[in-house]
């Protein structure tokens, strides 16, 4: 019910630490496949904090995943909340948005940029607040590939150069190195990768969530 950590469950022992602004135990995304037979799959939900964990992950090559659930009107301000951010110094980072009413594209719509007055690379489809969305992130070189719910095509593709540091980063969820235009709503089901997941790899994520899962040992 109440945590600053936030505990790694691959047995990696990455653990994040959850800021102030966080309620937890709230209902996550309601899919059979997120689920462990009939109890609640659950979720924080991120109300002024962010989630924050240094992980060793290359900064030209990884991946992240999560589904996410956006709280606010899309346009409710310029950038209606920042959903993940890696960064391995203040100057820079590969960001993820909503964007709001600033103009970058329709409002709702999903973002990349590398920090205040750097390059922006938008998506086109405007996402309803109060629904549940799947959102992979790939990094390969200086290619950045944004897919959503599933789409085998991208949503933002385009080429941004990787940032500059060691491979220890601080990865966010719900906000970016600053605290500006943090997200409100719930993220579940994080993962991050080392490399660029495949294309046969997001479908196949995004199709199984939704699928009841059947333990081997179960008839």
């Amino acid at each position: 019910m109440e945590s600053a950590t936030a505990h790694d469950a691959t047995g990696r022992e990455n653990h994040g630490q959850y800021e102030n602004g966080v309620a937890f135990f709230l209902s996550g995304a309601d899919l059979p496949g997120l689920m462990t037979g009939k109890r609640i799959n659950r979720a924080p939900h991120l109300a002024g904090g962010r989630l924050a964990a240094s992980i060793e992950i290359p900064a030209e090559a990884y991946s992240i995943e999560f589904w996410f659930w956006n709280g606010l009107p899309n346009d409710a301000r310029p950038v209606t909340g920042y959903l993940f951010g890696r960064a391995s110094n203040r100057q820079g980072g590969d960001y993820l948005g909503l964007n709001g009413s600033s103009g970058l594209g329709p409002p709702g719509c999903l973002f990349v940029s590398q920090g205040l007055g750097e390059k922006v690379l938008a998506g086109k489809s405007a996402i309803s607040p109060r629904t549940w969305h799947h959102v992979v992130l790939t990094r390969n070189g200086r290619h950045i590939a944004v897919h959503l719910d599933g789409n085998d095509r991208p949503e933002i593709a385009g080429d941004v150069a990787a940032g500059q540091g060691s491979k220890l980063a601080t990865i966010y969820l719900g906000g970016r190195y600053a605290h500006e235009a943090t997200f409100e709503g719930k993220i579940d089901e994080v993962a991050v990768y080392d490399r660029p997941l495949t294309l046969a790899e997001i479908v196949e994520h995004f199709r199984a969530a939704g699928e009841q899962f059947v333990h081997p040992d179960h008839w």
